[in-house]
This record gives structure tokens, C-alpha cells and sequence, in this order.
């Protein structure tokens, strides 16, 4: 399973070439998971035919317990696409990071991907907030963009770790003192 994530400051079009890719490598035959991680909810709206999918946030806040199945909080779209939407906050007004947080470690309690068995999963992000012992991800999507920009011009934003003072070693969410 490949992981690629998309990043990039809002309107620069990361979702449109997230659902490109998407429909892209579901064309190859490829089974794809695309999670849009933008509060905004609206990554996976193309792939749906402009219908909305429910946030895994919404869902949460207003059913007040976990879905029983990854089925509840996805659709599958053009190609067999299989559509994810973290939601989040208004932007300005809360932490986005903590509800993608929290939603991929739901996806992996639901046991999304030994379920679905994809072979790509495509995040739209607007930015990734890491903790210092996660930089290395940063890097490794670093070296994906090099590659791309060097074989088809600058053509995807380079993506930077964002450490905070407050906060720079992601803890548990279930036990603070891990």
C-alpha cells in the first residue's frame, strides 16, 4: 500500500489534482482510498458526482458514538473509489489536527485497511501539523515532490514540517501520558 498526501495553502487546487490522481490510478486498476482532510469536507465531492459525503467529525458530534463499520463513514465514488472526509473545525475557530488525528486512528480501529486492501490512499491536506519525532515523514513526501518537480516541472508546492512550541511530540489521544 502506498500513501501519498497532497499538501499545500488553500485554493492552489489541491483536491482537484488529489481526485485527479485518484481517478488516475483507479483507471490502472488500482483499488483507491481518497481521505480529504480539509475542515471544508469537500475533497471527495467530484468523485461523487457533487454529492456531500458526512464528515467522520459530524458523524461523531452528532451521533455521539463511533460508527460500527468504515462503512458508515465512507462512500465509494467514481472508478470504486473509496471516499473519506475528516471535517473538522471552522477554519480559525479549533484544531483541525486533532480531528484528522482522531480519524485515523478510527480508520484503523475499524479496520479500514486490511478490510478494503488498497493499493494507493491519497490525502488531501491542508497542511500536517508534526510532532519532532514525525519529521521524517515530512521528508519522505519531500523526496516524492523532488521527484515529481524534476520530471514534470514545479508543478506541486514543497511541503514544510510544522512543529509548534506547545505541543511538538504528538502524545496519545487515549492516554496523555504515552
Amino acid at each position: 500500500m502506498q500513501k501519498i498526501a497532497v499538501y499545500g495553502k488553500g485554493g492552489i487546487g489541491k483536491s482537484t489534482v488529489t481526485s485527479n490522481l485518484a481517478a488516475a490510478f483507479a483507471s490502472l486498476g488500482k483499488r483507491v482510498i481518497q481521505i480529504g482532510c480539509d475542515p471544508k469536507a469537500d475533497s471527495t465531492i467530484n468523485l461523487l458526482k457533487g454529492e456531500a459525503l458526512q464528515p467522520v467529525m459530524t458523524y461523531l458530534k452528532e451521533k455521539d458514538e463511533d460508527p460500527q463499520s468504515w462503512q458508515d463513514i465512507s462512500k465509494v465514488g467514481y472508478g470504486g473509489i473509496l471516499c473519506i472526509e475528516t471535517g473538522g473545525p471552522t477554519p480559525g475557530l479549533g484544531c483541525a489536527g486533532r480531528g484528522i488525528i482522531a480519524t485515523f486512528q478510527l480508520l484503523e480501529d475499524l479496520n479500514l485497511f486490511e478490510d478494503w486492501q488498497p493499493d494507493i490512499v491519497l490525502y488531501d491536506a491542508p497542511r500536517i501539523p508534526v510532532g519532532e519525532d514525525q519529521v521524517q515523514h515530512v521528508e519522505l513526501t519531500r523526496d516524492l515532490v523532488n521527484r515529481i518537480n524534476n520530471r514534470y516541472g514545479n508543478i506541486v508546492q514543497m511541503p514544510k514540517a510544522e512543529m509548534r512550541k506547545v505541543g511538538a511530540r504528538i502524545m496519545s489521544l487515549s492516554d496523555p501520558t504515552k
